[in-house]
């Protein structure tokens, strides 16, 4: 016959066993749930003619190392882009570049008048395939970060428009790649809403079709001929 100190002692210890276990589910939810919280707090979303004007300068240039920035904003901890400004074919892109710094804060002024600020960076490099992030590449990025506390960075690895990596970098962490998505900017509810692929991969052909990657302007135009307008306001008939 089992002692009833000895069942009384069980019954506690079960107790207090499944109270730990309760606990430690808790602990475990709480540790996923922040840590997918850090997740969608860096998420990252392109209008289709932001993504698609940043494909065609890697498409004009193709055989050359481009670059340029992303304007948008921070919705709640998403970073949302809203368009994309060609800027370097030719010039070799470095954090200290002085052309990079006029560009910068011409961009960042523009940026301004829209309500947005400058929140990221796209490049491409030379070779196809490519899918390194040269040490010049990294100081302009260093140089960028310093006006947006997250930093979104998209690399075209192909000629493909989808051959392409979307990372965020946070303060001085390290650059992590986040799912590629796209919204549309709602002027009803003031919130982007969801882009449905299709549409994006329309857009693309049609403009490719169209060889509106020719009509492009970047910045080194712009240094050649100051009455191209490197924010293409007419690209897509904006204006």
């Amino acid at each position: 016959m089992i002692p009833l100190c000895c069942v009384f002692w069980c019954c506690i210890n079960k107790y207090v066993a499944c109270v730990e276990l309760r606990f430690f589910c808790y602990d475990v939810c709480f540790v996923y749930l922040a840590f997918v919280r850090c997740v969608v707090l860096m998420t990252t979303a392109l209008t289709p003619e932001a993504f698609a004007t940043a494909y065609l300068h890697t498409l004009r240039y193709s055989t050359c190392d481009v670059s340029g920035v992303f304007l948008g904003k921070d919705v709640e901890g998403h970073v949302f882009v809203s368009d994309a400004v060609p800027l370097f074919h030719s010039t070799l892109l470095t954090g200290s570049s002085p052309m990079l710094q006029v560009a910068l804060l011409q961009c960042a002024a523009v940026a301004k008048t829209r309500g947005l600020n400058i929140v990221g960076m796209y490049f491409a490099n030379e070779r196809a395939n490519d899918k390194s992030v040269p040490a010049n590449v990294r100081a302009a990025l260093a140089n960028v970060q310093g006006r947006t506390p997250v930093l979104c960075v998209a690399q075209w690895t192909g000629g493909n428009p989808f051959d392409v990596v979307v990372s965020t970098k946070v303060g001085g962490g390290e650059l992590r790649v986040v799912p590629l998505q796209f919204q549309r900017w709602s002027k009803d509810t003031c919130t982007p809403d969801e882009a449905k692929i299709d549409d994006v991969t329309t857009l693309v052909r049609e403009a490719v079709v169209q060889l509106k990657h020719h009509q492009l302007v970047d910045f080194d135009h712009h240094l050649d001929d100051p009455g191209r307008d490197h924010f293409n306001p007419k690209l897509w008939g904006t204006a």
